[in-house]
């Protein structure tokens, strides 16, 4: 996954002026970059740079880092940082007039052995290209129109790049100190937060939910304990919280340890009886189903616990407690039928 950023705020009149006031409009560059890298959670591109472009301009200063001679320009617009690979979309404003008119602007960034390759939002999996733009998910598409890989960028910076074909996944960042996907769209507080167990199903699941609850994903189900509990205060400002973990044994083991961490009266689990995950439901067309289940999720109860009127009936019901060994009391005997499994017997008596 490659992290375009476009310089936006510079008027073409501005771009001429700047022209020849590079310095400031490195400084102009430089604070759009921030302000960009901090909207997409992220500084750095993920692969080493490789381009057939041609060389215009190079050792400038880097609009992204502390370089003073990493920088260089290219004639499609586009600079790279060999220093911390940065990587801009569009860093003409740095150019001169006369280099200016080298520029071509091409869409793509060119990669020698492999082609060109262009990083768009695609739709994936019925999950829409506008739920892919809000959670900053962008597609690596090959020469071919053919989606490569997606890039999931969390709050700290962290990406982690997952190949469609292979279903692989590979880290960029500092991942271990990463937590929730999804926590930077969201503000603190509200009435519901659902968690995932992978970053698709926190994308269906919003999706599927009417773009309104906010929904976060942990790394993984051997991370879910640490991930929730590292941010436990802005998941405990929810009035409720919902689990929505894979319905295997993983799935239900992180469940447990999430909800241990939590008031039992505000965790809610849900019943995903169709399908495995929330993309199953909506690859499947079973948003209404999803958010049926979603409604009516119930207060989650740790394993062997009942609490509505209908299990505790229907454990009543059920004709399996027959005696398995008798006491060596006969009154005690007559008066109990004998000892059954599954039951547990209190014997008291009067002190003294």
């Amino acid at each position: 996954m490659l992290l375009l950023l476009q310089t936006t705020g510079t008027s073409a009149s501005n771009v001429s002026m700047l022209s020849d006031k590079p310095a400031k409009a490195t400084k102009i560059l430089t604070e759009t970059l921030k302000a960009q890298m901090k909207s997409c959670g992220t500084t750095k591109s993920i692969p080493m740079h490789q381009s057939k472009s041609k060389l215009i301009k190079s050792h400038q200063p880097c609009p992204a880092c502390r370089s003073s001679d990493a920088f260089s320009i290219y004639d499609d617009g586009h600079g790279f940082c060999f220093s911390c690979e940065a990587h801009v979309k569009d860093a003409t404003s740095l150019l001169t007039n006369d280099e200016q008119q080298q520029v071509s602007h091409h869409d793509t960034i060119s990669v020698p052995e492999f082609g060109q390759y262009t990083f768009q939002y695609v739709p994936c999996r019925g999950i829409r290209k506008e739920t892919m733009e809000f959670f900053q998910v962008q597609t690596k598409v090959d020469p071919e129109g053919k989606p490569v890989a997606h890039g999931y960028v969390y709050p700290n910076g962290a990406v982690k790049v997952r190949d469609i074909d292979t279903k692989t996944f590979r880290t960029q960042g500092p991942m271990n100190e990463a937590t929730l996907f999804g926590k930077d769209k969201f503000n603190a507080g509200g009435k519901a937060i659902v968690i995932t167990e992978g970053e698709l199903d926190a994308l269906s699941a919003w999706q599927m939910l009417g773009n309104h609850t906010p929904v976060v994903s942990i790394r993984s189900a051997s991370s879910a304990r640490k991930d929730c509990a590292t941010e436990y205060d802005y998941l405990n400002s929810f009035d409720r919280i919902y689990l929505c973990l894979d319905n295997d044994e993983p799935g239900i083991k992180a469940s447990r340890e999430i909800a241990s961490l939590f008031d039992f009266n505000k965790v809610f689990q849900v019943n995903m009886s169709m399908h495995k995950d929330a993309n199953g439901y909506l690859q499947d067309n079973k948003d209404s189903e999803f958010a049926t289940a979603f409604r009516n999720a119930q207060r989650f109860l740790p394993e062997g616990i009942i609490s509505s009127n209908d299990e505790i009936f229907s454990l009543i019901d059920q004709d399996d407690a027959k005696a398995t060994a008798s006491y060596p009391w006969a009154q005690v005997q007559e008066m109990t039928k004998g000892i059954r499994m599954q039951e547990v017997v209190l014997l008291t008596a009067m002190e003294g």
